[in-house]
């Protein structure tokens, strides 16, 4: 480690920031299967790195795509979370949060009717 403050890197972070780094944006089932971590713990981890601003996500269909940040690639070189890198904010169109939180309605958002508030 180097004489940066922040949290030291775990193993499950470094597994899935270098799959990010070297083969780009993927789904959590592709990096289930490249990092070969357990269910529990690709989902800790997942929200871990996504909570410290190294990755980030957009929605596509129902899936969740991945991203590594600017924050995650510092984060790879130094091997720790700096304090003090701008966090990414994600924040989710009405649309997108609609199939997070109704992932089993087929039914469009807008024909509901919610898209109409503003």
């Amino acid at each position: 480690m180097t004489g940066e403050k922040g949290r030291p890197l775990r193993p499950s972070d470094y597994a899935v920031l270098n799959a990010l780094r070297f083969l780009g944006p993927m789904s959590y089932q592709e990096i289930k299967l490249l990092t070969n971590l357990p269910r529990g713990k690709l989902y800790d981890t997942l929200l871990r790195l996504r909570d410290s601003g190294l990755i980030s996500f957009e929605l596509r269909g129902r899936s969740k795509i991945y991203h590594l940040t600017e924050a995650g690639r510092v984060a790879l070189e130094k091997g720790v979370v700096v304090a003090g890198l701008p966090q990414a904010e994600r924040k989710l169109s009405i649309e997108e949060l609609i199939r997070v939180l109704t992932p089993s309605c087929n039914v469009e958002p807008k024909r509901r009717g919610l898209l109409s508030l503003r």
